[in-house]
């Protein structure tokens, strides 16, 4: 009987140990299978969640709707060594290979350009500026190189890293090279001019506008340009230019006319304008209202007005910045619809003193609020009507206000779209990677100090002197 007892006992324990083996093994089958399938669906969905500040990988409303719209095939080559160490430009690249999982029409592969060198020359011998941190959107109908050094905004004062734009840049150049509809802006020269081709080039760069100097002296202005951009002259335009601007604008074209309250002696030009119902006040804008400037009056804040073209930063109570600007009139022409962009607060004081040293109000000033930034559209005939957008400075497209905090990139480019017709613009605000501090006075620092490395110190090892002491005594 006993040993039939024992010899049950040892069936039965085997029995549990073959269940024990079989569970285990089953576990272990489960576990790489799970891990299998976490491997494949990781290389088709972002797994990961984005704790960064400002959500850099993130990608926007803008960038799913353009890859969702794809009906081409994009070839994207990242030249970026495969062992990059650099956080920034690691998180650019996590950024690119997001696409190709968005969109099954994004081609994404690493190209290493030291044992792969034709690939790179092919471009170079383009005239291409081509290196380790370049990648390259491709297609059979063009190609366009977008540099990673060029996704990098820094902070002037600590040359930090203040945002990044490599999203706008890497949607921007899908579209460009899906898109073979070119758009031509001529950029006004000959009469000192405060922005140059050459500073348009840049700000466009993102956008694949192509943009060209037009000297109005001397030459035309080309059929194949679809806008005209005039900032701050230091001398007047003649009447048969500005005969060739109307001309221009009669065709159903746009114009820009950005013009800094520094130089006012333009008879001819101020006289065109006049025949749009355009008049700029005398001097330059300061607010009165606090909640309106920042660090000091000339830097205005202004209302964001609610329409089509500002609706994102109307929307999303963005902060547009426009220091030193000119007064707008209201439009006195009735043959021109006038759309007010931007404008100041009703405590605004325009200071028609330029060289005024102060904010309080003078002889001859102008209290109350005006416009700042208007779009004019007119009508010619049945088919052609002309769109002019006129800013009281340049300092809306001044390159430190075209950057975060501010959303003058944003603005700005919703208003070159709408003056080009341009629907397939890419506008994507840049993600704000800097690094916040806290202002802390000496005294609470002093304190501060104090707790962490003395008090805090001292509570712990008295209640470690004191626990010690109950436990010896149990």
């Amino acid at each position: 009987m006993q040993k039939h007892i024992i010899s049950e006992s040892l069936k039965n324990k085997r029995n549990r140990l073959a269940v024990l083996r079989a569970v285990t093994a089953s576990a272990v089958i489960v576990l790489i299978l799970l891990n299998v399938l976490f491997g494949f669906v990781s290389g088709k969905i972002n797994l990961k969640i984005d704790l960064t500040k400002d959500s850099v990988l993130k990608l926007s409303d803008t960038t799913k709707t353009a890859l969702k719209n794809l009906d081409t095939e994009v070839n994207v080559y990242s030249l970026v060594p495969e062992n990059e160490s650099d956080t920034t430009v690691k998180q650019m690249c996590e950024i690119l290979e997001k696409y190709a999982k968005l969109s099954s029409k994004i081609k994404y592969q690493s190209v290493d350009i030291y044992s792969n060198p034709a690939f790179g020359e092919k471009y170079i011998q383009k005239g291409e500026n081509i290196s380790q941190y370049s990648i390259v959107f491709e297609t059979d109908k063009r190609y366009k190189i977008v540099n990673l050094t060029d996704a990098v905004n820094y902070n002037s004062t600590d040359n930090s890293i203040q945002s990044i734009k490599a999203e706008q840049l890497f949607t921007g150049a899908v579209v460009y090279v899906t898109d073979d509809t070119d758009i031509n802006i001529a950029i006004s020269e000959g009469h000192g001019e405060a922005a140059s081709e050459k500073y348009f080039e840049q700000l466009f760069a993102d956008n694949g506008y192509n943009v060209s100097a037009v000297n109005l002296i001397t030459s035309d202005i080309p059929d194949n340009i679809n806008m005209l951009i005039v900032t701050t002259p230091e001398t007047d335009f003649g009447t048969d230019e500005t005969q060739k601007i109307d001309e221009f604008l009669q065709k159903g074209k746009s114009a820009q006319f950005m013009i800094d309250p520094s130089i006012n002696d333009y008879p001819n030009l101020y006289s065109y304008l006049k025949s749009w119902g355009v008049e700029f006040t005398d001097g330059f804008m300061i607010e009165k209202d606090s909640a309106s400037y920042i660090q000091n009056p000339m830097n205005i804040i202004p209302e964001v007005k609610n329409c089509d073209i500002t609706k994102n930063i109307y929307n999303g109570k963005l902060t547009v910045i426009t220091p030193a600007m000119k007064g707008i009139k209201t439009c006195t022409n009735d043959s021109v619809t006038e759309q007010v962009i931007l404008k100041t607060s009703d405590k605004a004081l325009c200071k028609v003193n330029l060289n005024s040293q102060t904010a309080d109000k003078e002889n001859g000033d102008i209290e109350g609020s005006q416009n700042l930034a208007v779009m004019y559209t007119k009508q010619f005939d049945s088919k052609n009507s002309a769109k002019l957008f006129v800013t009281g400075g340049t300092s809306l497209i001044a390159s430190s206000f075209m950057q975060a905090p501010y959303a003058n990139s944003d603005l700005y480019m919703n208003i070159v779209s709408y003056l080009t017709n341009n629907d397939k613009a890419v506008n994507i605000a840049a993600k704000d990677v800097s690094t916040e501090y806290i202002a802390v006075s000496a005294k609470a620092a002093l304190i501060l100090a104090c707790v962490t490395i003395v008090v805090i110190p001292v509570i712990l090892i008295a209640a470690g002197i004191i626990i010690w002491i109950k436990r010896r005594h149990l």
